[in-house]
């Protein structure tokens, strides 16, 4: 017995499922980036110093020549020897 021949549907992408699935990731990073917003501004008190001094910073600034001497210094003299002294060791 021979059953009739059922047409054939033609074959069709349903693009639907898609946007759904782009829609929900859409969504997910836009509430995460709330709830990250949010996190960064919370106030923060920072301790203070009571005691505490603000220390000078001194530039030092040393060339040396091909034969090893130094040429320009922006340093004081005791200083200078201790320089001196560690760059004559190897």
């Amino acid at each position: 017995m021979r059953l009739p021949d059922e047409p054939e549907m033609p074959t069709q992408i349903s693009i639907l499922p898609t946007i759904y699935v782009i829609f929900a990731i859409l969504t997910f990073f836009i509430i995460s980036k709330v709830y990250l917003t949010r996190s960064e501004g919370l106030p923060v008190n920072l301790p203070t110093a009571g005691t505490a001094q603000s220390q000078k910073h001194t530039l030092i600034a040393i060339t040396i020549d091909e034969q090893g001497n130094l040429a320009k210094l922006a340093i004081a003299t005791k200083q200078l020897q201790r320089y001196q002294g560690a760059l004559a060791t190897p």
